[in-house]
């Protein structure tokens, strides 16, 4: 089993080249902020072999080392996932139901299900759900592409801003009444909105902004 850094590796590949990070993220097709949590190790999760495998090619890496110290990354993340749930065993599960399926990201989530707009809702998913406050969202733009497209399904469960990190991906709206789905990158005095797209520009909502986290995407459905 190998101990290789992820981000030690391609930041002295990247140097090695004389390539700022700005320069591999374009030639990647991802986001400086997102290339930078990469290299960094900072990302709520692991990056996508699609991703590390670009990369590589552009740096010159090994590409079978990388995507090897992604699999062990992605392992680890779902140990811990697995030991959350664990933690959870002692205590007694709440009522299990449907999760609905929403056509856009609501302005809030309703404390019971039956509460969302009914002519945004589409449908609902199995298997059921214990978080009552949890739905599903089937992405419309390709704003997260290529690691979320167009039709998939993605659970985004409720969270206050003090348990996200920066790399989480957030459904999240200003007090404009503004909603984007976005990783996040979390400063002092301003929320960094990172499409994993490149086509499209990176966004920073500040204090007076009035942001606010309507929920965290949990887990990726592909409908094919």
């Amino acid at each position: 089993m190998t101990n290789i850094k992820l981000g030690e590796v391609l930041k002295q590949a990247r140097l090695q080249k004389g390539f700022t990070q700005t320069q591999v993220a374009e030639r990647a097709g991802i986001s400086h902020p997102y290339y930078n949590l990469i290299e960094n190790e900072k990302s709520s999760r692991p990056p996508s072999f699609y991703v590390i495998e670009k990369i590589a090619r552009i740096l010159g890496c090994n590409a079978k080392s990388l995507l090897k110290a992604v699999e062990l990354m992605q392992l680890e993340h779902k140990r811990k996932k697995v030991e959350t749930m664990e933690k959870r065993l002692g205590q007694k599960p709440p009522k299990s139901r449907p999760i609905p399926i929403l056509k856009e990201v609501p302005d809030f989530i309703p404390n019971n299900p039956e509460d969302f707009p009914s002519e945004i809702i589409t449908g609902s998913y199995d298997p059921a759900m214990k978080d009552p406050k949890a739905f599903m969202y089937e992405v419309e733009g390709d704003f997260m592409a290529p690691e979320i497209k167009k039709g998939d399904l993605l659970l985004i469960c409720p969270a206050h801003i003090d348990k996200i990190k920066s790399g989480d991906i957030v459904a999240i709206r200003n007090s404009k009444g503004i909603k984007r789905l976005r990783r996040v990158v979390l400063e002092h005095d301003q929320i960094i909105l990172i499409p994993e797209n490149s086509d499209y520009p990176v966004v920073i909502w500040r204090k007076e902004d009035g942001p606010e986290i309507i929920g965290r995407v949990k887990e990726i459905i592909r409908r094919r």
